[in-house]
């Protein structure tokens, strides 16, 4: 049994929602209601009831990012979280108190799938050795939202809304939905971290390629613009070529002069053409 009692029933949810078959119990039965019940976690990861009232905290452990204590009202720890970073899909365990014992192991969870766009968590029980979840947390469609539901089924126990509300059905243990939403916030938060890295990452990456191109593409520029600057003068140089001849005739026939010269028996006689060239 896990330290700690429940200071007193929560308020009952305004929604009502159809309970389960069966009770489900996994910290213990003093977490259970027989209404809804919706908590609300504030920024200091305080959880209330809809009236304000404390039901649990979140602590976590002084230079330890990995580990997670949610303890009641009063202070007292009912749930040790423990974040095995080295493991393939990134599992959480849960203990009981402040043990780390397995006998005291109450759940696992990791991710169902190695790479996944939505956040989807697999959640067994301490006794379950099988390959079958006990419950499972899928996101939905709206980011931060999340379902958990029972086993492989569609039978939703819980809904986190906005990563700041839960609403919870009748006859589930709402201490160990809560043990779930730190896992399921923190999963959720090292998503959002990695895709802002990855933007981020991207971001400097095109950065990079932009600038350490730009002399690159200048020089490919200079360079065309100088080729066809050559081409361009080689065929005028040769069209100018073609077109000397024509041009020294024309400048020849344009120069011709008749001279007439008078003889001394005062005839006027015509001499050779005299190429005259206005150059």
């Amino acid at each position: 049994m896990a330290t700690g009692q429940a200071p007193g029933n929560p308020i009952p949810a305004m929604r009502t929602y159809p309970p389960v078959e069966h009770p489900v119990v996994v910290i213990g039965p003093q977490y259970l209601a027989q209404y809804p019940v919706d908590l609300a976690v504030n920024s200091d990861f305080k959880v209330s009831d809809i009236n304000g009232t404390l039901m649990f905290q979140v602590k976590s452990k002084l230079l330890s990012l990995r580990r997670r204590f949610l303890k009641d009202a009063a202070g007292n720890t009912l749930v040790n979280l423990r974040h095995m970073i080295r493991t393939m899909h990134g599992r959480w365990e849960a203990f009981r108190g402040e043990s780390e014992e397995q006998s005291d192991l109450i759940f696992t969870a990791k991710k169902s799938k190695l790479f996944q766009f939505k956040t989807e968590l697999d959640v067994f029980l301490g006794n379950n050795k099988g390959e079958v979840p006990d419950f499972k947390v899928k996101e939905g469609n709206s980011e931060s939202s999340c379902s958990i539901l029972l086993g492989d089924s569609n039978t939703m126990l819980a809904q986190v809304h906005g990563r700041h509300t839960l609403a919870i059905i009748p006859n589930i243990d709402y201490a160990f939905i809560m043990a779930l939403v730190v896992v399921i916030l923190d999963a959720i938060n090292a998503k959002d971290a990695i895709s802002s890295k990855w933007v981020l990452g991207t971001f400097h990456l095109l950065l990079r390629i932009r600038f350490n191109l730009l002399p690159l593409t200048t020089t490919i520029v200079v360079a065309s613009v100088a080729t066809m600057s050559v081409i361009l003068f080689i065929v005028v140089v040769s069209h100018v070529k073609k077109q000397l001849p024509n041009l020294f005739n024309a400048r020849s026939k344009s120069g011709l002069r008749r001279e007439v010269h008078i003889s001394g028996s005062g005839e006027a006689r015509e001499c050779p053409a005299v190429v005259m060239f206005g150059f």
